[in-house]
């Protein structure tokens, strides 16, 4: 919600005397106008603190899972070094030190979000001092007595006579104290002699100009409190950000290990593939050399039963897909 200068830093925020003396409205209707918008400001910190608990909670839920995942990984590794031999020196190194920094960097991820749910005193809220500061309060109801219509003041003035008369008061006195809310002194001098003489001001251009005055004091306030919580939640955020970052890193790192890893069983399921086939070959070419053996032991016992050396030479010279 913060204003940025094109350079993209955050503009000034207005001081406190700057945001007063820009409150000084008399229009009620305008009053309320930015007594609604000093709320509706609270209310979005409001929702904004509870948006970014939500992500805090996810995020150290990921990373915790993740983390365990990840330490059962290692635990067997360490059981069973010899895993990572058949990556050879260089890469069992790599492996080694990356799942070390996944772990780091899971282990920020959950320290940030971690930090970001802790409790903190720094927030603030309504104080009972400025929602019942008896001078706001006290030029608030003037203005709004003042602001009254003059039939109005009369009917209410007499009703505030007649109770004081029933009460047991002076009914001038009464009638007194509440004229003299509105009225000022005004020192004259005639004819070398000072007169003072009761002045009462005009009444105020709007009506419930003291509720404006009232709600242009409490808008302030309101003010001062959500741009307070902004100022938190834009750190809050910036951290859950920054352990986002951590646990995407966190998560690469072990996609890269587990990628090495099943690339390593492939190779080996590959090479025990080709170690089978081999020795299927080879056994086929034993068992036909000793076949070809064989026939020529038949061959030449036969030949030597019927007296006929020739015969037998000729077998053993003969190609074998004519013997």
């Amino acid at each position: 919600m913060s204003s940025e200068t094109k350079s993209g830093e955050s503009a000034p925020q207005l001081s406190v005397d700057t945001l007063t003396e820009r409150l000084a409205l008399h229009s009620p209707d305008l009053v309320e106008e930015v007594f609604k918008l000093s709320k509706d400001y609270m209310a979005s910190e409001a929702a904004r603190e509870v948006s970014l608990n939500g992500k805090a909670t996810s995020l150290l839920t990921a990373s915790g899972l993740s983390l365990t995942v990840a330490f059962t990984f290692g635990g067997i590794l360490l059981q069973h070094p010899d895993y990572l031999d058949a990556l050879g020196g260089g890469w069992s190194l790599v492996v080694a030190v990356m799942y070390g920094f996944a772990l780091l960097f899971g282990l920020a991820a959950s320290a940030i979000a971690v930090q970001a749910l802790l409790v903190r005193d720094d927030y603030v809220g309504l104080a009972e001092e400025d929602i019942f500061n008896p001078d706001v309060l006290v030029e608030s109801d003037r203005l709004d007595w003042l602001s009254l219509p003059a039939n109005v003041q009369s009917s209410r003035l007499s009703a505030k006579v007649v109770t004081g008369i029933n009460a047991g008061e002076d009914g001038q006195a009464a009638s007194s104290l509440v004229l003299d809310r509105g009225d000022e002194e005004k020192s004259s001098e005639l004819d070398g002699e000072r007169k003072t003489e009761r002045v009462k001001p005009p009444p105020p251009p709007f009506l419930k100009t003291g509720t404006a005055y009232y709600r242009r004091f409490i808008a302030a306030h309101l003010w001062l409190i959500a741009r307070k919580h902004f100022e938190i939640h834009e750190e809050k955020a910036k951290h859950i950000k920054l352990g986002q970052k951590f646990f995407i890193l966190f998560l690469a790192f072990l996609a890269f290990i587990g990628v090495s890893l099943a690339t390593l069983v492939l190779l080996q399921q590959l090479g025990r593939e080709d170690a089978r086939q081999s020795m299927v070959i080879e056994t086929a070419s034993v068992h036909s050399d000793e076949g070809r053996a064989g026939l020529y032991l038949d061959a030449a016992g036969a030949a030597s039963a019927s007296g006929s050396p020739a015969d037998t030479t000729e077998l053993c010279e003969a190609p074998l897909s004519d013997r």
